[in-house]
Order: C-alpha cells, then sequence, then structure tokens
C-alpha cells in the first residue's frame, strides 16, 4: 500500500499540529493523557526501581516543564540543517 502526500488535505496537517501543540503546551485532557500513558510506560520499561506511575509523573513533568517543547524545537533546527 502507498500513501502520497495527495492522499492527504492539509487540513490534515494543520490538525496534526494543532493537537501536537496542545499536548506540548500540558492541555489537560484525553489528549495529553494518552500521551503521559504511553511516554510514562517507556519511562518505566526503561527505568529500574520504578513505578508505572513514576514513569507518568516524569513524563507530565517533562512536558509541563516546557522540556518536551524545547527538545523537539532542537530537533527541527538540527534536521533543518541536513543538506537535501
Amino acid at each position: 500500500y502507498e500513501i502520497r502526500n495527495c492522499d492527504w488535505s492539509s487540513d490534515v496537517y494543520s490538525s496534526d499540529l494543532e493537537i501536537a501543540r496542545e499536548i506540548l503546551d500540558g492541555r489537560e485532557g484525553a489528549k495529553l493523557n494518552a500521551v503521559l500513558l504511553n511516554a510514562g510506560a517507556a519511562i518505566y520499561l526503561v527505568s529500574d526501581g520504578i513505578m508505572i506511575g513514576d514513569g507518568i509523573a516524569k513524563a507530565k513533568e517533562i512536558i509541563v516543564s516546557g522540556k518536551a517543547k524545547e527538545k523537539l524545537a532542537e530537533f527541527i533546527e538540527a534536521s533543518n540543517q541536513i543538506p537535501a
């Protein structure tokens, strides 16, 4: 199966971008909760001696503090430096 850019409207991209911004801004709700659960589980799996709730709390701290948003900005800047 092949997906081409023309198969998606720009509305999809702008909607996804809006959702990502809401999450990275720490806007409370189901979307943030889903991200916290996934990120928290990942942190739990790679960390010794913590409970999953600790992983979720760490994920929330990273998002609410703005560190996740900062890291995304660094990634975007670095990826824009790669020659095409």
